[in-house]
């Protein structure tokens, strides 16, 4: 025959369970049904502002909250999340209902520094995405070369004067006059490194540049035909 437990022993548990709430650093709520509060810890009534909240709707509580809202987590049979706004701080209010029971339970977590995080993120993602895209948006050629002069990225205006498969070919082979000698000045060096060169009849200005931080070499082009050619009437003029 199991152990039966003494009257006092029974109280004791039954005390601790209603201090439980109390000791949850996190706002507690129980509800009813109709989603009135008939519990409330300390932590929640601080954050509502409010000595008591029991008898109160959670409907007028809960930023966000309402009969919509509030359809939505009673027809449901699993923890539902709601977030709300409250003073500056976002909350995570989770909702429960036990099979053993009418009543939900409402259990708050202050997700505010998630949500900084998130934003964060998603700030860095369209910053990144934006800086993905500015290849293509400069007008003339953009290049980023390995150390051993290898193309790892083409802009559309590299591929326009350059060719379509220009990626993985060496630059080299591709940039008129372009030795290994040349090459080795242009990683090594601090300092921009220009090369004129003419290709299909159009005369190119290309700038590199060392980032000595990825070991990268980036190369900027720009069309200076027809700026050879005015300095060339010029000359003759004079």
């Amino acid at each position: 025959m199991a152990d039966q437990q003494s009257p006092n022993s029974l109280q004791r548990e039954v005390e601790e369970l209603a201090r439980f709430p109390e000791m949850n650093p996190g706002p507690v709520l129980r509800l009813d049904p109709k989603a009135e509060v008939i519990l409330a810890n300390s932590a929640a009534r601080k954050i509502f502002g409010q000595e008591s909240l029991v008898g109160k709707s959670w409907l007028d509580l809960c930023p966000g909250m309402d009969q919509d809202a509030w359809k939505t987590i009673s027809a449901c049979s699993t923890e539902t999340g709601f977030e709300a706004d409250i003073s500056e701080r976002c909350y995570l209010f989770t909702h429960v209902c036990p099979e053993s029971s009418e009543n939900y339970f409402v259990f708050g977590s202050d997700v505010t520094q998630i949500k900084l995080i998130e934003r964060e993120l998603e700030e860095q993602r369209k910053s990144l995405a934006n800086m993905a895209r500015f290849p293509d948006m400069n007008p003339g050629p953009v290049l980023r070369l390995k150390d051993n002069g290898e193309i790892i990225l083409s802009n559309v205006a590299a591929q326009e004067v350059l060719g379509e498969d220009v990626v993985g070919l060496n630059w080299k082979d591709v940039c008129p006059g372009m030795d290994s000698s040349i090459w080795a000045k242009i990683t090594a060096s601090n300092d921009i490194t220009n090369r004129e060169v003419r290709l299909d009849g159009r005369v190119y200005m290309f700038t590199h540049r060392k980032d000595f931080e990825t070991n990268f070499t980036f190369v900027f082009g720009a069309d200076i035909t027809e700026q050879k050619k005015t300095e060339r009437s010029l000359q003759q003029a004079e």
